[in-house]
């Protein structure tokens, strides 16, 4: 791990990524002291303050250092653009204060800001305006530290600003200068952090939060394991060799979360000292007066930028190369061999020769006209494509720096001197090229080869001097061939001898000379093996590794390497095996190092132990477990006896295959060899064991570890912990936390976060609370992923609530949540449908900068999907592809289920033809969800279809998709393909489960095949299958249903007698059956039975009892079982009141039933719509007006009021002919705006006719009109009233009486609608009804439709009488209707209903003549 302090001029950040890539440590002070475009006069000059006055002078001939569309068009910073830099810390308050003054300055002055020149400063009359304001806040400012945390935020804002859309925020390069594509990350060992503390004006050290963080996790490690690279000139420092790292475990991950902490000053002598004053403040303030445990390095080691830079010691340079050389010495030390510290050192090696490169090419490109005409006077120019190197005078820099090259040679130990600990100068990145030859070819007028190195060799031995130079003056530079220098490095015995570190500067040398062409393989082997000889192993290892990038195939270069070493004084195990093995191991190559060591077998070669055991654990690390056994079986042929550390190795790869009994049998090995087991050994070994769930075994080894003299340590109590709460027994591993806390060990964060994580997977959350307080007590604060722990508990919990206030207090102490910690809150409340809090949470994230990735989008969607809102999920698909993430089959998979659930399978199979489109394969899954969901509804043909394409796509079927197929065959009662399937399913090596056997079982009683249903128990009893309750309940059920009882009876003697207890589910079925065919005796008899069996009855069979005695009449009895439910420690449930309240209305005893509902309210029972039901059939056959307006009130208070329950309760007083609550009680629900239906009229018709009282059914809609009912509900009964009457259910009389009332009422318009039913049915209407609507159409004045209505009555044959004609007339012309009247008149004269000659007429004609005399 890796932390970086945030850097002021380049904006670097605070990392705590678990696998940071080492490149990082590139953003070094050296980088950081110019602005971009200076950066090149920087780096290559000796006096910084000098090149400082000079870039101030130049300063107009430079470009300025800003974004193209301005440093503050952008706004304010953000997070997400802060952590783009590199950082996971929160962006610090100060420096978003001072950013946002500095854009409202800007605002307010109308002109943008320029930023350039040395350290980005701000540039034009801006600069007076802001300098003018920022010191005078500064002045204010009375604290010291205040004034360094306003300064250095000022510093940063600025940076931050100038240095937007210029700078790589990767590398800090100008981004034409981007060196990321070259970069190959690696990452640092998880069981270290570098912390980088940088003078203020260069990068902070006093923003309060970054060194909070520092600190905290200072503490959390322990002094013990904090060291600062800083030789104080007072005391004599320690250096690598003196840390001490007792106890550390080579297969533990405990140094995860409690690493080795090293701090990188950074800064001159003076500058460094007063970073070294503010650490020890802080230091003491902790820890009390002590001093800082400081350490140095050694001082041979030099990397290249040590070179380029010199400083009063080597820790005084670049914090990358700082870091570099504290690697390539931490990897000297024994207990960290096993962590590839020398890779991670190289790594850094190899960034700062990219770094230099760029730096290279920048630099040439920014001289001036005149510096590189001078350059082209002195040198031919190259194309800068090379690495720089300090001692190469025709490389274009060497005439820009000579004085800083020539103290980086005094600085560089002689050629002939003991540089073992020197690390390999790098070569450039181009690499060799080769021919298909493996040796050196030449034409017939190239120079001699033999005779070229002969020379060089004698110009190298005789040069005391810069051998470079003489060279250069000679002319072997055009002699020099691959040939010539293949023969340089071949000699061995020819005098001159040179040392092999001359001729490796020489081969780096010429190699740029001779690129692309590489020298013969031989060449490199004998070099390698004379480094080695020499003791030079990491100049050794960067040399092969240019063998093996020209030289790819690993039996070439091992027999070069064994060429080389025949005739050799070396033994039969020389080092360079070891480095070349190694070397391959340290690229990435793990595979083919161990390649090279079984192709030593042949050559009768062998590496040493420490190398075997180091290849035995990468190639475990890298899975490679068929290569770890075959490189074991080597050991054993070459005769390399193994150590403690091969076995710990190999007992770690069988834990990994969960092959515990070979893991043990190597542990027996081990004590028969006599070789000692330790505690690394017997950790691995309970790890493995803990982790396969054995944790009986882990304690037992842990015993026999303490029997031996070994004690438990951390890893060994974390390790049992972990297995403990993984099967779910945290109370256990609570006391194992005691005993550890009493044996003097400390529980780390790791071991408190499992037991948390235990307690909450347990659901205990208040005792997994109590563990967190226990360890505050205990000093050992909460991180992370306690925090992610807690949250992921209370979520399956439940308790969002909860958990929302744990993500608060994250963010108050400092742990920013990130993706994971949103996706399991968003995961919880998706869990209780609360879909509002999910997106209210994704857009939290987008607006704090944290990005949401496919898992968050995949559980959003799933749980969408879930609660039927499959649509909506649809979009937020197209919502994530369009923010640039790339859905998987995970999230299309969900999404293909909700639509078939929700039957929309045409929107399903788009889905899945939308994956193909996007270039991915559905799963199975994907395949099952359409199969299964076709299946369901009877679309076999479809599913089918998909199922053939799912083959056609090489998925096999599993049970699922057999068990979707047969189950939807069984329901369609296809049961031939159902059979054809489930035998396809056996051939194919599946073993149908018993649920898919349920579906063919269900389908046989389904069509009443009893012998089919025997014939295939038996069929699985043949197969070994043995039906478990489930499966035998299913058979139960269905011939306890069917009436079969006596064939149930016989079942469960089969289930007692293939030795399975039939269940409280399958008695319960048996005695339902029973009480359906009334033989209550034997139901009785089989509770008494479960009783003696030790079966506590289920809540089912007292409720089948209940419904059995109340089926019986013998509702007594059936209360008293009820009564006795509570004495058997049960509780009843709504069933249970449901079926006695049933009892007790069928009875008549509709009281009782209120009362026992009014109990259920008591308990704390929820009544649902069925309790509803039957309580409104009750009061509907008792007529009780009072009890029916009670259940009403109660069911649209708990929101089950439903029609059908009011059409019960209607029927029942029309049966009653009491009509005066039926009329009552449609008010009700009207004013409840429950709407008729037409089977509440034909309720209200049918009631009245069972009660005599048909002809009286007009009467209930005359009085809804009379209560001033609105014209809505009246309508819409008069609506439903015709509908009736087309169907032929009311009698003609009713209709009659009904037109004739309506008239009478003034209700024209439904008189007239009744008429047209009867007409439009065919119907006679009565000459009554016709003479009611002819008055009710004269007095509206419709006179046209009153005379199309005599019209009507003629064609239909209707005559009245006179008395009937006169009455009517009579009636118009005593109203006033005297013009309807005459009219009415003179139509019944014409269709001769009236004659003229009767005394009717006469007195009709005078009184027309009187009026016409008016």
């Amino acid at each position: 791990m890796l932390a970086l302090i945030p850097p002021v001029s380049s904006i670097g950040a605070l990392a705590f990524h678990r696998s940071l890539p080492l490149p990082l440590l590139l953003r070094d002070p050296l980088l950081r002291r110019a602005p971009p475009l200076a950066r090149s006069l920087m780096a290559f000059s000796t006096d910084p303050a000098a090149v400082e006055e000079k870039v101030e002078a130049e300063d107009e001939a430079l470009p300025t250092a800003v974004a193209a569309a301005g440093a503050g068009d952008w706004g304010d910073v953000r997070h997400e653009e802060w952590r783009r830099w590199g950082t996971s810390s929160p962006l610090p308050a100060a420096v978003a204060s001072v950013i946002h003054e500095l854009l409202e300055m800007e605002a307010a002055a109308g002109e943008k800001m320029r930023f350039g020149g040395v350290g980005s400063k701000l540039k034009g009359n801006f600069k007076d305006v802001e300098d003018k304001k920022h010191r005078a806040v500064y002045e204010r400012l009375a604290d010291s530290d205040q004034k360094l945390q306003y300064f250095s935020a000022r510093q940063i804002g600025c940076r931050l600003l100038g240095c937007r859309g210029y700078l790589c925020q990767k590398c800090w390069l100008p981004t034409e200068d981007c060196m990321c594509t070259n970069i190959v990350p690696c990452n640092l060992w998880k069981g270290m952090k570098f912390w980088l503390y940088m003078h203020p004006k260069l990068c902070l050290f006093g923003i309060q939060e970054h060194e909070d963080i520092m600190w905290d996790a200072f503490q959390s490690s322990g002094k013990g394991k904090i060291s600062v690279l800083y030789p104080n000139k007072s005391t004599t420092p320690k250096t690598v060799k003196d840390l001490e790292f007792d106890g550390l475990s080579l297969t533990a991950d405990l140094h995860e979360d409690e690493p080795f902490n090293f701090v990188l000053l950074d800064g001159t002598w003076s500058n460094s000292a007063a970073l070294y004053r503010r650490l020890k403040e802080r230091w003491t303030a902790i820890w009390g007066d002590e001093d800082i445990p400081c350490i140095a390095l050694s001082t041979l080691s030099a990397s290249v930028m040590h070179k380029l830079r010199p400083q009063p010691a080597w820790d005084r340079t670049c914090t990358a190369a700082a870091a570099a050389g504290l690697l390539w010495e931490l990897n000297l030390r024994p207990e960290l061999s096993a962590f590839e510290l020398e890779k991670q050192a190289e790594a850094v090696e190899c960034s700062l020769d990219i770094l230099l490169d760029a730096l290279t090419v920048r630099r040439a490109c920014c001289r001036s006209s005149h510096s590189a005409a001078l350059l082209q006077q002195a040198v031919p120019i190259r194309p800068i494509r090379h690495s720089y190197s300090p001692n190469n005078p025709s490389h274009p820099l060497f005439l820009v720096v000579p004085k800083m090259l020539r103290l980086a040679r005094v600085r560089r130990p002689a050629a002939g001197a003991a540089v073992s600990s020197i690390r390999p100068i790098r070569p450039p990145p181009a690499p060799f090229t080769t021919t298909t030859s493996t040796t050196d070819t030449s034409s017939s007028t190239a120079p001699d080869p033999d005779g070229v190195a002969a020379d060089v060799a004698t110009l190298l031995s005789r040069c005391s001097g810069d051998w470079k130079l003489a060279i250069a003056a000679s002319d072997i530079p055009s002699r020099l061939s691959p040939a010539a220098l293949s023969s340089l490095l071949r000699r061995r015995t020819s005098s001159p001898r040179l040392h092999p570190k001359l001729l490796l500067d020489f081969f780096y040398w010429s190699r740029t000379r001779l690129a692309p062409s590489a020298p013969a393989p031989d060449a490199f082997a004998h070099l390698a093996v004379s480094l080695c000889a020499a003791g030079l192993y990491p100049q050794a290892s960067g040399l092969l590794d240019q063998m093996i990038c020209a030289y790819p195939t690993p039996p070439l270069v091992l027999s070069s390497v064994h060429r080389a070493l025949s005739g050799s004084d070396q033994e039969r195990r020389p080092v360079v095996l070891d480095v070349l093995v190694d070397t391959y191991k340290k690229t990435g190559r793990v595979r083919e190092s161990a390649e090279v060591v079984l192709l030593m077998k042949d050559l009768s070669l062998a590496p040493s132990l420490r190398c075997c055991n180091g290849l035995l654990k990468d190639l475990l690390r890298a899975d490679a477990l068929d290569l770890l056994w075959k490189v074991r079986g080597f050991m054993d042929g070459a005769g390399i006896s193994p150590d403690v550390y091969t076995y710990s190795t190999l007992i770690e790869a069988y834990c990994k295959v969960r092959d515990l009994e070979s893991a043990k049998e190597v542990v027996e090995e081990m004590r028969e060899t006599g070789c000692s087991l330790n505690v690394v050994t017997y950790n691995t070994l309970i790890g493995g064991l803990c982790r396969t769930g054995a944790v009986e075994e882990a304690f037992g080894y842990k015993k026999e570890m303490e029997d031996y003299g070994l004690v438990p340590d951390g890893f060994t109590y974390g390790a049992i912990i972990n297995g403990l709460c993984k099967r779910g027994s945290p109370d256990q591993a609570k006391c194992l936390l005691d005993e550890m806390s009493c044996a003097g060990l400390m529980p780390n964060v790791v071991v408190y976060s499992t037991l948390i994580d235990g307690f909450m997977r347990q659901g205990n959350a208040d005792e997994a609370f109590k563990i967190v307080k226990e360890m505050s007590a205990a000093g050992v604060q909460p991180n992370k992923i306690t925090y992610d722990n807690l949250i992921r508990g209370l979520c399956k919990l439940g308790q969002m609530g909860r958990a929302s206030r744990i993500l608060k207090q994250m963010a108050k102490i400092g742990y920013m949540a990130d993706t994971m910690t949103y996706n399991l809150i968003i995961e919880g409340h998706l869990r209780q449908h609360n879909k509002e809090e999910a997106f209210s949470l994704l857009n939290e994230m987008r607006k704090g900068g944290i990005s949401p990735n496919v898992y968050t989008y995949s559980i959003i969607i799933n749980g969408l999907c879930q609660i039927g809102e499959s649509e909506r999920a649809s979009g937020l698909l197209e919502q994530m592809i369009a923010d640039g993430l790339k859905p998987n089959a995970f999230v299309y998979a969900p999404l293909i289920s909700g639509y078939c659930r929700e039957g929309s399978f045409s929107l399903a199979c788009e889905t899945l033809k939308k994956m193909t489109r996007a270039n991915l394969t559905p799963d199975l899954y994907c395949y099952n969800s359409l199969i299964i969901g076709l299946s369901k509804v009877g679309k076999m043909d479809e599913a089918i279809e998909y199922y053939d394409q799912m083959l056609e796509k090489g998925f096999q079927p599993n049970e699922f998709t057999y068990d979707g197929l047969i189950h939807g065959y069984s329901m369609t009662g296809d049961l031939e393909k159902a059979e054809q399937l489930l035998h396809q399913m056996r051939n194919s090596g599946l073993n149908p489960k018993d649920f898919i056997y349920a579906h063919i079982l269900e389908a046989y009683f389904k069509s009443d095949n009893l012998e089919k249903v025997s014939s295939t128990l038996e069929s699985m009893l043949e197969k070994g299958l043995m039906p478990d309750n489930r499966l035998y309940g299913i058979v139960i059920h269905n011939l306890s249903s069917s009436g079969h009882m006596q064939a149930a009876v016989s079942v469960l003697s089969v289930i007692e007698k293939n030795g399975l207890i039939p269940d409280s589910l399958i008695y319960g079925s048996l005695i339902s059956g029973f009480c359906k065919a009334a033989d209550m005796e034997k139901a009785v008899g089989l509770l008494d039975e479960m009783a003696k069996k030790g079966i506590e009855p289920g809540i089912s069979c007292y409720n089948a009892l209940i419904d059995g005695f109340c089926k019986s009449d013998d509702i007594s009895h059936a209360r008293n079982i009820f009564n006795s439910i509570s004495r058997q420690g049960l509780l009843p449930n709504c069933v249970t009141y449901t079926t006695l309240m049933d009892g007790y209305c069928k009875a008549g005893d509709i009281r009782d039933a209120i009362d026992l509902y009014n109990e259920m309210l008591t308990d704390g029972v929820t009544p649902d719509a069925f309790v509803y039901s039957v309580l409104a059939a009750g009061c509907s056959n008792s007529g009780d007006l009072q009890q029916a307006l009670f259940i009403t009130e109660e069911m649209i208070f708990r929101g089950y009021a439903s029609i059908s329950s009011f059409n019960t309760l209607v029927h029942g007083f029309c049966k009653r002919g009491k009509l005066q609550e039926t009329v009552k009680f449609l008010h009700v629900m009207m004013d409840k705006d429950i709407v008729p239906s037409l089977l509440t009229v034909e309720n209200i018709v049918s009631g009245l006719g069972e009660a005599g009282k048909l002809s009286e059914a007009h009467t209930i809609f005359v009085e809804l009109q009379q209560k001033n009912a609105s014209h809505r509900d009246t309508d819409h009964l008069s609506s439903l009233f015709t509908d009736m009457i087309n169907q032929g259910l009311v009698p003609l009389d009713v209709i009659h009486n009904m037109i004739q009332s309506h008239c009478k009422q003034g209700y024209l318009d439904k008189a007239l609608m009744l008429h047209d039913a009867l007409v439009a049915k065919g119907a006679i209407v009565g000459c009554t009804s016709y003479l009611a609507l002819l008055d009710g159409l004269c007095r509206k004045s419709k006179l046209i439709e009153a005379l199309n209505l005599l019209k009507e009555m003629k064609e239909m044959g209707i005559c009245p009488s006179e008395d009937q004609c006169m009455t009517l007339l009579n009636s118009l012309h005593s109203s006033g209707f005297i013009q309807e009247y005459n009219k009415v008149f003179d139509t019944m004269l014409s269709y001769q209903w009236l004659q003229k000659e009767s005394k009717f007429c006469n007195s009709v004609c005078n009184s027309q003549e009187a009026v016409n005399a008016e």
